[in-house]
């Protein structure tokens, strides 16, 4: 038993035998972690209740992590294909634009078919111009030398 723990009995002790002294005692402990997993210390406690409890537990984080792990993946991946089919339909876009643009100039609407693709490329310039200036910032660690 700690040593705190004997000195709250005592002292409650002796706060019974003598009724005139009125004296009361409270003792609060709480107890916090954070993460996964509890202590090693509250893992023996819940296998001293329950045998095995504590290969549970430990099945149950190894558990939460891969399915965290999961999902983090998928929506890395659906990030990716969200950029990429972003590319497909830009260039799907653009490719009609100009062969529209093809099309008129053969056709006698010159006029017409050089704003059309001026502005075509106007719109692929800023696009990689904004791309390039709204980009989240990374900071990449520095190689030691």
């Amino acid at each position: 038993m700690p040593q705190d723990n004997r000195e709250y009995l005592q002292a409650e002790n002796t706060a019974n035998e003598n009724p005139d002294t009125s004296q009361k005692l409270t003792r609060t402990s709480v107890q916090a972690f954070s993460g996964p997993l509890p202590p090693p210390s509250v893992l023996k406690g819940y296998e001293e209740v329950v045998r095995g409890s504590a290969e549970r537990i430990l099945v149950m984080a190894e558990k939460q992590q891969a399915h965290r792990t999961e999902q983090e993946k998928k929506i890395s991946d659906g990030i990716l294909e969200q950029g990429t089919r972003g590319q497909h339909y830009a260039l799907t876009v653009v490719v009609l634009f100009l062969s529209a643009s093809v099309y008129l100039a053969m056709n006698g609407h010159e006029t017409i078919a050089t704003i059309i693709a001026s502005l075509n490329i106007v719109g692929l310039v800023s696009a990689f111009i904004a791309g390039k200036v709204f980009a989240p910032k990374v900071d990449h660690p520095k190689a030691d030398s």
